[in-house]
């Protein structure tokens, strides 16, 4: 049971003011052995996007353009489409202009899309005959890269957590921020990690 437990707090995560953080690691041979990380989500940088619906007497498709926030295109990226029955499953890529088409059966499905240093974007959306579905998406930046740990004594609640990490976003843009101005002595301690 004790091992089932450990295994559940490994795994915990929340989030605080829409920052991540999570509890890594639980070492109680060591004196800071609760071991959190978190780190800090771009401000205001968040996906976008507009869905419409034409007619088209030929066929029944989704295709859609993928860009940045500055609206340049985002070339190779990978789309998945998923049937809410789970019956169809397909991955296309956008071109070097960041378009994609397919064409689908009518239903229901879900798009996704995962793209390194961006936000994931997943949303339902329908397909109706002789119709195209079609999407502007601008993908916000993911988090940012530098991710701070807090190593403490003893297991921190959620609201010395979210105290830290208010330290921290406050303090971090001062150009002689350390970390040690949100440690406790004797208690916790911050850092960052590379």
């Amino acid at each position: 049971m004790k091992h089932i437990l450990i295994l559940f707090f490994f795994t915990i995560s929340f989030n605080s003011f829409s920052q991540n953080w999570e509890l890594n690691d639980i070492d109680k041979t060591k004196e800071y052995g609760f071991q959190y990380t978190f780190s800090f989500q771009n401000e205001n940088d968040k996906n976008e996007f507009k869905v419409s619906e034409k007619k088209n007497s030929k066929r029944t498709e989704l295709k859609g353009q993928i860009f940045d926030k500055l609206n340049n295109p985002i070339s190779g990226v990978y789309i998945k489409i998923i049937s809410k029955n789970k019956t169809l499953s397909k991955q296309i890529q956008a071109d070097f202009e960041g378009n994609f088409k397919t064409e689908l059966p009518t239903g229901e499905y879900s798009i996704e899309i995962n793209y390194v240093g961006y936000d994931q974007f997943k949303t339902d959306f329908r397909i109706k005959e002789n119709s195209t579905t079609e999407f502007k998406i601008k993908l916000g930046l993911g988090q940012e890269l530098r991710i701070y740990q807090i190593d403490s004594k003893t297991e921190l609640t959620d609201n010395e957590i979210s105290e830290i990490i208010d330290c921290v976003n406050g303090k971090r843009k001062s150009k002689s921020f350390s970390t040690t101005e949100c440690s406790e002595k004797n208690k916790y301690n911050v850092t960052i990690q590379i």
